[in-house]
């Protein structure tokens, strides 16, 4: 029988819903026949086509036990957010309940299941029954939802437009999925890689309870490259009247055990979910993970907060030589610039080996390539360090073998007395001194001196 079966008549139903693969588009064809409760066709078959770009179509049906819904046409591709380039038909089971209207969703969780829930009921199942088992058996083994994900409502009452709940997430993940799979299958043919697909998993379904493995690897790799949220954008877009469930809720793309929503980094499996600057963005998958403004891949060390340009372990805040591993941070001449990058730092190498400077408070020398305390500076150094002049201290001018030396001495008020001597040896130790140094001039400007060490004189 066609047209619109038994308008008004006594023992119609006015049956509506939708075909959602996404939404069929407006004029899909829609079939229902009656069946018995061992869904054989009774003979009555009813048609009609989608009102609308959602996929709604509603038509009087007569009552019946079970019906059985076809849907065929074109569908909005949620993975590549347009239209088929060929035609669909997806099928379900309905069970009409005692009032005068039922609505019916068909999509792809009724298609695949159909074969199975007809064999169970063939083999003496009641129809609820077979359906139930049905459902939970291709959630279990699609790899869509999480382990022990249970929808909650039977699949011919889920909508992908119909507001985000787990049911609906669960039916727009299972079709995106499904659709990515086709596309990565068959680029250039996705609508007929995508009609084969779903045969082949319901034929699965039909005949063990359960996916083939090679099967659900192909759904696998289409999980972990879905774009969830280009999808979920590009569905409201095209469909700005409805709430468009959360794909997160449900998914799990880098196969940690938790579903994205709950996941600090949804596609890069995490299950310790730690998260050093607690962002929100977990660390194995945070660009920055300790937060200091330096990205990883330029961080020394991308986990500790204070220091990023040298690792040398000492906060950046107050590094004296940013960029240059420097943990001493030694600066020599005090001018607050390290010397691992200080241009006019004293040199210190395996050449310059045995050589003295002053620093601060201590003469310093240099062995083994680095500068280290040798003895405390106590008299005239550089200026500003330690310039005082305590009483018999002795200085002089070391200017090489054969050239005339000047000694001081420093006298009781604190004053250098200068005493030039050709006789004074190069070590310029004064034996010579008088004894009465208050006879030797006062020298008002002396050079900057460190003192004797040891039994020699060294120069600043």
């Amino acid at each position: 029988m066609g047209g619109a079966g038994l308008p008004g008549g006594a023992g119609a139903v006015r049956l509506g819903g939708a075909v959602q693969k996404g939404p069929f588009i407006v004029g899909s064809t829609i079939r229902v026949a009656n069946l018995d409760l061992d869904t054989n066709p009774t003979g009555l078959v009813f048609t009609t086509t989608t009102r609308d770009d959602q996929g709604h179509f509603e038509l009087e049906v007569a009552t019946s036990d079970l019906v059985s819904i076809e849907g065929t046409g074109f569908y909005y591709n949620e993975v590549s957010a347009s239209l088929s380039g060929s035609a669909l038909t997806l099928r379900a089971f309905y069970e009409i309940g005692s009032g005068s209207a039922e609505d019916a969703f068909v999509n792809v969780i009724t298609h695949l299941t159909y074969d199975r829930v007809r064999l169970l009921v063939v083999q003496g199942a009641a129809y609820a029954a077979a359906r139930a088992q049905a459902e939970q058996e291709l959630i279990a083994s699609l790899g869509v939802a999480p382990p022990g994900f249970v929808a909650g409502l039977a699949a011919t009452q889920m909508d992908v437009l119909g507001g985000d709940s787990d049911a609906n997430a669960f039916l727009l993940a299972a079709s995106s999925v499904l659709a990515q799979a086709a596309q990565l299958q068959s680029p250039t043919a996705a609508d007929a890689a995508l009609q084969e697909l779903l045969n082949y998993i319901a034929l699965d379904l039909e005949q063990t309870g359960s996916v083939d493995p090679a099967r659900q690897a192909q759904l696998t790799a289409a999980l972990a490259v879905l774009d969830a949220p280009g999808i979920e954008a590009a569905f409201a877009a095209r469909f700005p009247s409805a709430t468009v469930p959360d794909l997160d809720r449900i998914l799990d793309q880098d196969a940690d055990g938790l579903v994205n929503l709950a996941d600090d980094c949804p596609t890069t499996a995490d299950p310790a979910q730690d998260d050093l600057d607690q962002d929100g963005l977990g660390d194995v998958c945070d660009p920055d993970r300790d937060g200091d403004g330096e990205p990883d891949i330029s961080d020394s060390l991308p986990s500790d907060p204070d220091e990023w340009t040298d690792a040398d372990g000492v906060n950046d805040a107050v590094d004296n030589c940013l960029g240059l591993p420097n943990a001493d941070q030694t600066d020599s001449d005090g001018d607050l610039v390290g010397d691992a990058c200080d241009p006019d730092a004293p040199t210190c190498s395996l050449a310059t080996e045995g050589n003295t400077q002053c620093n601060d408070q201590n003469l310093e020398i240099c062995s083994i390539g680095s500068w280290v305390t040798y003895v405390t500076c106590d008299f005239w150094c550089t200026a500003g360090a330690c310039n005082g002049c305590f009483p018999g201290h002795t200085f002089c001018n070391i200017q090489g073998t054969g050239i005339p030396v000047t000694a001081w001495k420093c006298d009781e008020d604190g004053q250098l007395r200068r005493f030039d001597s050709a006789s004074l040896s190069q070590t310029c130790l004064p034996p010579d001194f008088p004894a009465d140094i208050s006879n030797l001039p006062i020298d008002t400007s002396p050079p900057r001196w460190l003192g004797i060490l040891g039994s020699r004189w060294v120069e600043d």
